[in-house]
C-alpha cells in the first residue's frame, strides 16, 4: 500500500511539475498575445495616420490640379487676349505706315504747289 502510495505521490509531483510547466507556458503565452494585440494596435493606428495623410494628400492634388485648371484657363483665355491685341496692334501700324505715306505724299503735293505758285508769282 505504501509502494502505491510513494508511486501516486511520485505521479501527483510529475503532474504538478507538468502543471507548473503548462501555467509557465501559458503565462508566457497570454505576455505574447498582450504584446501581439498591442502592436496589433499600433500598427492599426498607424494605418489609420497613413490614410488620413494619404486622403489629405489626394484632397491637396485635387485642389492644386482645379486651381491648375483654372490658372491654364485663365492663361488660355489672356493668350487669346493679347493675340488679338497684337492683331489689333499691326492693323493700327498698317494704318498709320498708310497715313504716314498718305501724308509724306500731301506734304509733298503742298511743296509742289507752293513752288508753282511761287514760281507763278515770279512769272507775272
Amino acid at each position: 500500500m505504501q509502494a502505491e502510495l510513494r508511486q501516486a505521490n511520485q505521479t501527483a509531483i510529475v503532474r504538478q511539475n507538468e502543471i507548473t510547466q503548462l501555467n509557465r507556458d501559458n503565462a508566457r503565452l497570454v505576455a505574447e498575445a498582450t504584446a501581439t494585440t498591442r502592436l496589433a494596435r499600433d500598427q492599426q493606428a498607424h494605418g489609420e495616420a497613413l490614410q488620413s495623410a494619404l486622403n489629405r494628400a489626394l484632397t491637396d492634388r485635387a485642389r492644386a490640379e482645379t486651381e491648375r485648371d483654372a490658372a491654364q484657363a485663365a492663361a488660355d483665355t489672356r493668350a487669346a487676349e493679347l493675340l488679338q491685341i497684337r492683331e489689333a496692334r499691326d492693323s493700327l501700324r498698317a494704318d498709320l505706315t498708310k497715313l504716314a505715306a498718305q501724308l509724306e505724299a500731301q506734304q509733298q503735293l503742298l511743296v509742289d504747289y507752293r513752288m508753282r505758285l511761287g514760281g507763278a508769282d515770279a512769272a507775272g
